[in-house]
């Protein structure tokens, strides 16, 4: 070794006195001069990389099922808000007139069309009107439940 090498052993790496004690001084001699201790270090990094693999591959599926959680959540907001918008639409006050206008008027074209066939008026339709009375009849049915 050349001078220098010495040098530096002797006063740059020297473990000043007092620093370690007896007791941490036996272990740290054995396990440097114990062959099995880089295996073992081996095999704890081995192990170490194995499960930080596994935690990104988790938290990779997090990430997806988070984003996943928020775009569903985002269509719910959307859907919540349009529900509400119609609700308004619905529960209007000019709506539910003009809801039971077209209600009278459906009502009054049945009650006159059935006047109409009983009395025979029949009269000729135009060429471009294909309902029939009984189609006539379920709309009022229908209407008459609300």
């Amino acid at each position: 070794m050349s001078n220098w090498e010495k040098y530096c052993l002797r006063h740059c790496f020297a473990i000043p006195e007092g620093f370690l004690t007896c007791e941490d001084d036996i272990p740290a001699k054995k396990s440097l001069n114990d062959g099995n201790s880089d295996s073992d270090l081996d095999a704890e990094l081995v192990s170490l990389r194995k499960k930080l693999e596994d935690a990104n591959n988790e938290s990779e599926e997090l990430q997806k099922e988070l984003s996943s959680l928020e775009r569903q959540a985002e269509c719910q907001r959307n859907l919540d808000s349009s529900m509400a918008e119609l609700l308004k639409v619905f529960e209007s006050k000019a709506f539910q007139d003009n809801f039971q206008g077209m209600k009278r008027k459906i009502v009054e074209n049945i009650d006159d069309q059935i006047d109409w066939n009983v009395n025979g008026h029949h009269k000729r339709l135009a060429s471009g009107f294909t309902a029939r009375t009984e189609d006539s009849q379920d709309v009022v049915n229908v209407l008459k439940k609300y």
